[in-house]
Formats: structure tokens, sequence, C-alpha cells
């Protein structure tokens, strides 16, 4: 802060950025560099608006991002807003965003080191803080690595993703050695570039916190890496992050990482690890707040929350009588039950949570009711990197002041098929692998199930299983070896009069499940098969069926 503080009472420009041009328009102060002349004189982000030419790519409280078509090429033009008291008093102690953003870019880039290409920045023409704009030129071949990892990458060769993770290692030693450190190093604020070489390029993103000094010792570098590794942690293999790694250290000498290669490595990934937990910890409380992702709903009667994203149209007809969707034309009825019912639509499910004892309502005050589990687990599952049927909207009537029925609106997973008609229609091989995977993932981040049977796990036509039905879940706390064999014998013994399902298939699962550990699978399987077997004998005394 106090280095910003310098920064803004100090001239403007750098040496290594050439000369800029002040001018004056739409009440706003601009500085443009030479670079811009292409583009346009002075940037007219009106009259770009009216006409057409800029068109909105991401739009929230903090910033508004226009994509804007000029004869000369496409530029971006970023809108950062000081309309917060903490933004508007951070405006008097540093420079406008827009200001760091350009001075940082430029620095970037008299560094070699790729970022995007900054052409003017403005700010409103007053002694007081307001917004400022920054100007970048598009780079056309360019996308966010966030976006070419997920969207992208799966189609693409394997020599192609083995060189991104080396050509990332690089880069990001490259920043440390320099004395870069971003603070916010997720893959969305990376652009890639892969040209016909297939040598990626890398490119720097929302550099306006970007701190410079001398090259970064051992501890910060492994506090700047577990910041980036949270998101590769969850969707990345081992190999891959292992080849990230050694590139990263072979590129940084200076430290004697290579010597030390797999105990640094071993720091990286149990940090990330713990702070995902914390991160995963923390986002609990957004999912019952307003926030930019979230909404309080009141409503009548009716209490609740919803996504942001939610379609008034869809709340209105929820919230008008949430009872009425069950019983309108087009919507099947799933299940119907004393405890609740299921209905879905071609875009939704709706689930609702009856009272089954008198004192129902005062457990749903004096704790979670089933629904909100229902709305909370999904989001934990879903920030967890989990497949789930995402939450939309969870509700509830209030009567003398207590929370009453429950509702919960669901996305549908389109085309997915519950486990056990799955097993007869998908690559048994393939699906074995999946689930055992996804089931490791499960219990590794700290989710227990409690419910695990066939058919609370659906699959996508792509063959991806996905979990549902999520009222017991707990998160948040290690799962004990005895507790995951527990879920792993619940759905076994799905399968038991299965003849779908071979005794290979469940070994195939318990391989996948067990990675790494796979040399104690004649233990597990053991213990697991005699749970199995008390899980028939105790369901047959009940006269409950198994699935």
């Amino acid at each position: 802060m106090l280095s910003h503080f310098l920064r803004k009472w100090s001239p403007f420009g750098r040496a290594d950025a050439g000369p800029t041009a002040d001018r004056a328009a739409d009440g706003a102060l601009w500085h443009v560099l030479p670079a811009a002349a292409p583009l346009f004189d002075t940037p007219a982000l009106a009259e770009w608006v009216r006409s057409g030419r800029a068109v909105v790519v991401k739009r929230n409280l903090q910033r508004t991002v226009y994509r804007v078509t000029l004869p000369g090429g496409t530029a971006f033009v970023k809108v950062c807003r000081a309309n917060t008291p903490r933004a508007w008093v951070r405006e008097i102690l540093r420079p406008p965003k827009a200001r760091l953003e350009f001075e940082n870019a430029l620095r970037l880039q008299s560094l070699g080191l790729g970022c995007t290409s900054p052409l003017a920045w403005g700010e409103r023409d007053s002694r007081w803080p307001g917004d400022s704009v920054i100007v970048t030129r598009e780079q056309a071949d360019a996308e966010p690595l966030d976006a070419y990892l997920t969207d992208r990458l799966a189609g693409t060769h394997l020599g192609v993703r083995r060189q991104l993770a080396v050509e990332l290692g690089r880069f990001v030693a490259r920043l440390h050695d320099a004395g870069v450190r971003h603070p916010d190093p997720h893959p969305g604020n990376f652009l890639v570039e892969v040209p016909p070489s297939r040598v990626p390029r890398f490119f720097l993103l929302d550099v306006h916190s970007v701190r410079f000094g001398p090259p970064l010792p051992w501890a910060e570098s492994r506090d700047n890496l577990v910041l980036l590794n949270r998101w590769f942690q969850m969707r990345a293999t081992r190999a891959d992050r292992g080849r990230f790694w050694r590139a990263y250290a072979a590129a940084r000498m200076t430290l004697e990482l290579a010597a030390t290669s797999s105990q640094h490595a071993g720091e990286v990934e149990a940090a990330t690890f713990a702070s995902n937990l914390r991160f995963w910890a923390a986002r609990t409380g957004r999912y019952l707040g307003n926030n930019r992702q979230f909404r309080k709903v009141k409503r009548g009667a009716l209490r609740g929350h919803a996504v942001k994203e939610l379609p008034d149209a869809v709340l209105d007809l929820l919230t008008n009588d949430p009872d009425a969707v069950f019983a309108q034309p087009g919507v099947v009825l799933l299940k119907d039950s004393p405890s609740s019912t299921v209905a879905v639509t071609e875009r939704f499910i709706l689930k609702r949570f009856r009272l089954k004892k008198r004192l129902a309502s005062l457990r749903n005050l004096l704790r979670r009711s089933p629904a909100l589990r229902s709305w909370i687990n999904g989001h934990a599952l879903l920030d967890r990197g989990l497949p789930t049927a995402r939450p939309l909207a969870v509700l509830h009537r209030r009567r003398h002041g207590l929370p009453a029925e429950g509702y919960v609106l669901f996305e549908v997973v389109e085309g997915a098929v519950a486990l056990p008609d799955a097993v007869t229609r998908f690559d048994r091989r393939a699906l074995a692998d999946r689930l055992g995977r996804l089931l490791r993932a499960m219990h590794d981040r700290q989710v227990s199930h409690k419910d695990l049977k066939a058919p609370n796990v659906l699959v996508t036509p792509a063959g991806d299983p996905v979990l549902i039905d999520l009222v017991g879940v707990t998160a948040g706390r290690p799962v004990p070896e005895l507790q995951r064999i527990r879920e792993l014998t619940r759905l076994a013994a799905s399968f038991v009069d299965s003849p779908a399902v071979s005794r290979t298939d469940r070994l195939r699962v318990l391989r996948a499940y067990l990675g790494a550990n796979r040399g104690d699978w004649k233990v597990w399987w053991t213990r697991i098969a005699v749970g199995v077997r008390a899980k028939v004998r105790r369901n047959a005394n009940l006269g409950r069926p198994l699935g």
C-alpha cells in the first residue's frame, strides 16, 4: 500500500513507456500511447456503445469489460468503478486501478514478460475519486487459460497438453525470477496462445495489483505457487502437475530447487490442499447471503435463497405457489412419497420436502432443514469440483414464524440416467474407472455422502458419474477409513442381484478408488464383501429393498 501511495503522487509515465498524449474528452482526462494511433485518436466509449461497436463481455459490481470493433482492429475497454466506500477510500490512497494496470503492463513488457498491450487509460477530470478506464489491444489468437483447458484441451493432442504444463512452468519461473508476484494467479488471469509451432505462449491479465521487487525467495514463491495450484490440483493430473513443477524448478536454479525438487513439490501440494480446505470452508456463508453469485428471496410467506442468474420469470412462478408447479401441464412426477415429491420439467427439477412430524418445523428452526442442507451441500460439492445437479433456488413456507415445507429447484442433468441403467448402456470398464476416481476425489476432499446407493448416482451421456440426493452429506471433515468402506459397501450392495455387474467390474471400481494405494486392495475387498453380506441379511430381515 505504501508503494501505491507513493506512486499516486509521483509524476505519471515511465522512461520505457514512450510519451503519452494527454487529452480531454467527455469529462475524462486520457493518457494515450502512440501505439493507439491505428485504432483511435482519443477513446470514445460512449459513442462506441451507442453505435453498437462496443459489446459487453463481462459485467459485475467492480468492473465492466467491453469488446470494441474498430476499423483499425479490436480493443478491450475495462471500466473500473469506485462505487463502494472501500473502493472510494482506496482511490484516495493509491492511483486509479486503470493507471496501475497501464503502468504495470508497460513494465512487464519492458521486462520481456507477456501481458496484454495497453493503449490508453483515462480518469474522471475531477479531484475526487471516480471511475477509471483502461484500453488494451485484443490478442485475437489467445484465450483465457481456464477456458482453453476446460473447453478445448479434451480434444487436443496429448503432446500439446504436456507442452502446456512445461511452458507454463517456465513462464511462472520467469515471473518469479524477475521479481513479479501476481496476487491472484488463477488460470483465468492467464491468456494462452498456441501457434502452429505448438509451443504455447502465455500473457498475464488483471495486472493492476502485480508487485515488483527482487527475485522471489522460496517462501514467497511457494505461497504464489499454492494460489496457482488450487485450480490445477482439482482438475489436472498428477503427471501434468509434475511436468509443471520440473520445468519450474529447472528454470529457477538460483533457488537450488532441482536438488530438493520432490521435497519442495510435496510442500506445494500439501499447502495447496490445506488452502483449498480453508477456501471451501469460507465459501459456505456465501450460499446464504447477498453477493455476486447468490441472493436472498422474500416473497409473502416464502423465504429462501437463489442464484443470481435464475430468471425472474422462473423465480416468480416458483414463489407465487410452489405447490402448483407439480400440477402444471408437462410436469412429470418422478417420486411422490409421504416425505418428498420430485417433479421434472425440460430444464428443471423441483423437490418438495414435506413435514412428517409435528415438531419438524421447530427442528427446522434449530437446525438446517433437509431442503437447506440440499442447497448448501450441492454448492459445496460444486465448489470442490464434484459433479452434481446445480441447486438454483431453495424456499421454505413460514408458519407461525417457523420454517415448514421446503422446496429446492435444481438444474436438469441433460440426458443423464441412473447408474443401474447406465451399466447396461456404457462401456463398463471406463465407467468403473470414472466412478472409482470420483468417489476417491469426494472422500479426499472431505465429503461423505452417507446414502451412496446406485440410484443416487447419475451418468451423463458422456459417461461421467454425477452425485445426487445430498440431504445427508457432510463436508469439511476428514472421512475416516471406516466411513469410506461403509459407503463403498452401500454402493456395492446395490448391485448384489444385478447380472450386468461382474466381480471384475466391482474390482475395477475399487482399484480406481484406491489409486496409488491399490496394493491394499485385498484388505478393502474383504472388508467390503463382509459388509455387503451383512447389509443383505439386515435388509432381508427388515423387508427393505437393497436399491
